[in-house]
């Protein structure tokens, strides 16, 4: 695995700081490199170059917006992963030909969507 790349993985809105406490993430530790941000970016530039780098983005909160003019522009994005139910600020209505996965619990995805995992095959 020494010249394999590791994912990207960003996890959006941790104000609080505990997202790695509140899981086990040692599973991802040898696959991907973890980047949380405390802060929030209200901007919609400053998301996007922010977020460009990322394979993988888990979503905290309702905090950061991912809009479909947003999430067109992540060439390296795979997999969206939310911790609630529903996600006002992930807009995925137009993103089926390029976005991969999603996941979460049911129902996720402010009503756009009511799939939890979509897989391109």
């Amino acid at each position: 695995m020494p010249n394999e790349k590791l994912f990207q993985v960003a996890i959006l809105d941790d104000y609080q700081g505990v997202a790695l406490s509140s899981a086990d993430w040692s599973p991802l530790f040898q696959k991907a490199e973890i980047t949380v941000f405390q802060d929030h970016l209200s901007d919609a530039e400053a998301v996007l170059e922010r977020l460009k780098p990322f394979d993988v983005l888990c979503v905290m909160r309702e905090r950061t917006p991912l809009t479909r003019a947003i999430l067109e522009q992540l060439p390296n994005l795979k997999l969206i992963c939310s911790t609630g139910s529903r996600n006002a600020s992930i807009v995925l209505v137009g993103t089926e030909s390029y976005l991969k996965h999603i996941d979460g619990p049911p129902p996720l995805l402010n009503g756009n969507r009511t799939s939890t995992n979509r897989s391109s095959k």
